[in-house]
């Protein structure tokens, strides 16, 4: 299934049917506000292996998840106070955060039986993204468009591995020139650089610091 949406006014009713199939497992193309990922529902087994065999990815690396607000990530993670103040000052955005993750929690971030210690999550700023994950209702469990260690490629690519692997694609047009998003591990007493992407690791240094978490170089 081919969606193609207004990416500044998109109809809840068309990303709705694709989160309904991405709550049952199916692979799911969609916009971010860096580049355009590809998702299952985390709570789906066969989803999650479906997406690791279409990116030729190990089943000992895991994947991210997009959450819709940070009461999601509470409910799964483990997240101080101080922790959620500077959360709540960059999200939405391009910066994914490393938890501990909680003992009680559904996700699955690879297809194996002993789920890893942590999960990389991050709340995107693109209205059709946090519509899908919304009416998902529990994390979307996603990853690039590509071959694991392959570029991300054009959005004729884009078309092309979602004729081969993908049950739906939400399109919203032509993605903008962007960097990754960065990644910090908050998973232990000091905040880490784990990649640097399109928002700079001095910046949120410096960030981190107004709300009391140190940081380690």
């Amino acid at each position: 299934m081919l969606i193609r949406v207004d990416p500044q006014n998109p109809k809840e009713s068309m990303i709705k049917a694709a989160s309904g199939m991405a709550s049952m497992g199916e692979l799911i193309i969609f916009p971010t506000d860096t580049i355009y990922g590809i998702g299952t529902s985390s709570y789906s087994q066969a989803g999650v292996m479906r997406l690791f065999a279409s990116k030729k990815r190990s089943q000992t690396k895991p994947l991210g998840v997009f959450m819709s607000g940070i009461g999601q990530l509470v409910e799964h993670c483990v997240i101080s106070e101080a922790q959620e103040r500077f959360l709540s000052s960059i999200w939405p955005g391009p910066v994914t955060c490393v938890f501990l993750r909680q003992p009680k929690s559904r996700m699955l971030t690879t297809p194996l039986k002993t789920q890893p210690p942590t999960v990389a999550v991050r709340i995107p700023d693109n209205l059709v993204c946090k519509m899908l994950v919304g009416l998902l209702g529990h994390p979307l469990l996603q990853t690039s468009v590509n071959i694991s260690g392959l570029p991300h490629g054009s959005h004729n690519e884009l078309l092309y591995y979602y004729e081969r692997f993908a049950d739906a694609m939400i399109d919203g047009g032509p993605e903008k020139e962007s960097l990754p998003s960065t990644v910090i591990s908050l998973a232990g007493p000091d905040a880490k650089l784990v990649r640097e992407g399109s928002v700079s690791w001095e910046s949120l240094k410096s960030k981190l610091l107004e709300f009391g978490i140190g940081s380690a170089d």
